[in-house]
């Protein structure tokens, strides 16, 4: 492939606003901060969700978070988590079988932060929710660990560890639990 070629195509991929092309291509390249920037303004020029009559989807308000925190921006991150709850999750109809992965992201910054009330409220709702998935149980087990519950995180982690105990992060929950 001639250079020139080589560089168009580079820069077509990095400026494309479809489907996060852009996004994911800043963020291979190890620009975070851009690639959260581009997955934030494709959110905000699709507020009814990416597809007409599909509503919101959840997983991309979370790839987003994760991409701010990935950047190191935590603060951005929840923030925006708390704008989707806010102002967006009442959106999603097609995509609900993802709803509990911005749950999870917010929980663990909420964690993170000190706020183990609302972390573990957030984590608790993904664990209770019909589309639950096995990360949920892992997420609510270690909420309930940063907030002192060590019998109730237990008995989480026993669940998730039954479900997948290959999950990263298993293992370290494991030893603290067991100590």
């Amino acid at each position: 492939m001639p250079f020139r070629t080589l560089i168009a195509l580079s820069r077509l991929i990095l400026n494309s606003p479809a489907r996060g092309i852009g996004a994911r291509a800043r963020q291979s390249l190890g620009d975070h901060q851009s690639a959260a920037e581009d997955r934030l303004k494709e959110l905000q020029s699709h507020p009814n969700g990416p597809h007409e009559g599909m509503g919101v989807s959840p997983q991309k308000w979370a790839d987003c978070a994760e991409a701010f925190i990935n950047a190191g921006n935590h603060q951005k991150a929840r923030e925006l988590l708390e704008d989707y709850f806010d102002n967006y999750s009442i959106k999603v109809t097609s995509y609900a079988r993802f709803e509990t992965a911005p749950m999870r992201m917010l929980a663990k910054l909420l964690i993170q932060s000190g706020d183990f009330e609302r972390g573990c409220e957030f984590a608790q709702q993904a664990y209770s929710s019909d589309h639950q998935c096995p990360m949920d149980v892992l997420i609510y087990a270690l909420v309930l660990e940063s907030s002192g519950d060590s019998v109730a995180a237990r008995r989480v982690f026993d669940e998730a560890n039954q479900i997948n105990d290959q999950m990263p992060g298993v293992k370290d929950l494991h030893e603290r639990l067991t100590e």
